[in-house]
């Protein structure tokens, strides 16, 4: 696809597409919080995309990837957008849209992160979509997936410190940063996030 046909996919959605973009100075990034519990596992950054690409084959459970090329272009232009102001811009990030109607987004280890077709359809603007890939790059870029040294799913603890960086992410990249916060709350309003 071309950066155009991305652009006017862009649009439909009711995005900007990433024009116009004015990348700010590199602020000084946060470090995850939580002492309590134990430093994540640092494995060999090829380990690190093999076990992601386990655990992403695990919760695609068959589902496929949206072949509308302009899509997934987009959703790649703005993710690479985003990582790289995020604490490991070297990672080899892949972003896809999952056909599926479900609202849903999530990541695995080695820079994997999915968002449903269904997610899509129910942001409301580039902001909510920025917000929710930035949530998700954190969760990679600070390993939350390893804590406690397995693969597993992020407890509450790692998802909301991952909201407060994903809100810094998206500020430093020039997006706005309260799209995450705004989708969250317009979620929480009609049931189906609690606040």
């Amino acid at each position: 696809a071309t950066f155009a046909q991305s652009t006017e996919k862009a649009r439909e959605f009711g995005f900007s597409g990433g024009l116009g973009l004015v990348k700010l100075p590199r602020a000084t990034r946060r470090t995850p919080g939580n002492a309590g519990q134990p430093p994540p596992i640092e494995p060999a950054m090829a380990l690190e995309k093999t076990m992601g690409q386990s655990f992403a084959a695990k919760r695609l459970a068959g589902r496929t990837l949206v072949t509308d090329v302009a899509t997934q272009h987009y959703i790649n232009l703005l993710g690479r957008w985003l990582s790289t102001e995020s604490s490991r811009p070297d990672v080899e990030w892949t972003f896809a849209v999952i056909n599926d109607h479900g609202f849903d987004a999530f990541s695995a280890p080695g820079g994997y992160v999915f968002v449903t077709q269904g997610l899509l359809e129910r942001v409301e603007n580039e902001a909510e979509l920025a917000g929710v890939l930035a949530h998700e790059i954190v969760m990679v870029a600070e390993r939350y997936h390893l804590r406690g040294g397995v693969l597993d799913t992020p407890g509450l603890p790692d998802q909301l410190e991952a909201d407060v960086l994903a809100t810094e992410l998206c500020a430093r990249t020039g997006l706005e940063a309260h799209g995450l916060r705004g989708l969250l709350k317009r979620l929480a309003d009609v049931g189906m996030f609690r606040k």
